[in-house]
């Protein structure tokens, strides 16, 4: 199902310091929220921030981008397909969140390595600052009375919780 999207002021683009807190807390905020991927040549992407998970703490697994400082966007490989994670917390202490769904104009796009497909972005993104003028999140959450939560199973114990709306 094809959505509208607008681009969201300037005024409202979260800065580094917006990362600043716990994973769990910056995650269900940056629901309903819009990514902003600009390219050299000015053309845009939009997207509306679907389902966001939470990460906190190291495992064997931990990518070493939830160790960026606050702000900062991290691009790492899983499975052949990059995903985006935005570090939180401080630096040096394991903490992020990954955007996992979005909604564009075609409709909803689910899993990390479709997002980063969706909006072109590669390695070249990693360790560049979330208020970068090509990536930036804008606008407004949705309302705290939308947002679920998914249990998953299985998940490692730096795991947080994964946040959505329907």
């Amino acid at each position: 199902m094809a959505i509208k999207l607008r681009r969201p002021a300037i005024e409202t683009r979260l800065d580094r310091e917006y990362f600043a807190d716990q994973a769990k807390i910056i995650a269900p905020d940056l629901l309903g929220r819009i990514i902003v991927r600009q390219f050299p040549d000015d053309r845009e992407v939009l997207a509306r921030i679907k389902e966001v998970s939470a990460w906190q703490g190291s495992t064997d697994r931990t990518a070493r981008t939830a160790k960026y400082a606050p702000g900062m966007i991290g691009i790492s490989k899983k499975f052949g397909h990059y995903m985006i994670d935005i570090a939180t917390g401080r630096q040096d202490s394991a903490s992020c969140v990954t955007i996992f769904a979005i909604e564009g104009i075609d409709g909803v796009i689910q899993g990390p390595g479709n997002v980063s497909t969706y909006l072109h972005v590669d390695e070249m993104l990693d360790s560049a600052p979330i208020d970068h003028p090509c990536f930036w999140i804008g606008g407004e959450p949705i309302g705290k009375e939308e947002i679920l939560r998914r249990n998953k199973s299985k998940m490692p114990s730096n795991f947080r919780g994964s946040y959505y709306y329907k």
